[in-house]
């Protein structure tokens, strides 16, 4: 995996692309680009950190999910984390409280 470093001739400021993987659906190169560095080595660093991160697994990629999407992911974690009672008691609180007034937001970038 690599990731180039180009200057943004119209603000002056640095943008990374840097590729990270292939999609597993369909097969194509997926990249990342950030932009608004003020110096290279900024630019240098993210480019370092995002490839240290999917070397090392840790990457994760945002991406827009509704909140009842991230609490069920959420909780999926939590019930290998804490005990049994804390958990249905977690579970049962979000069933009553949160999700009935949040489930149609989108969470943001």
């Amino acid at each position: 995996m690599k990731g180039s470093i180009k200057k943004n001739s119209k603000t002056g400021k640095f943008d990374i692309v840097v590729d990270i993987g292939k999609d597993p659906g369909t097969g194509k190169r997926k990249q990342k680009m950030k932009r608004g560095f003020l110096t290279k080595q900024e630019a240098e660093k993210a480019i370092t950190k995002i490839l240290n991160d999917i070397n090392e697994g840790t990457y994760f990629e945002s991406q827009k999910m509704t909140v009842c999407d991230f609490f069920e992911l959420w909780f999926k974690e939590r019930k290998s984390i804490v005990e049994r009672t804390t958990y249905q008691n977690q579970l049962a609180f979000y069933n009553i409280y949160i999700a009935p007034r949040m489930a149609h937001y989108q969470c943001l970038k």
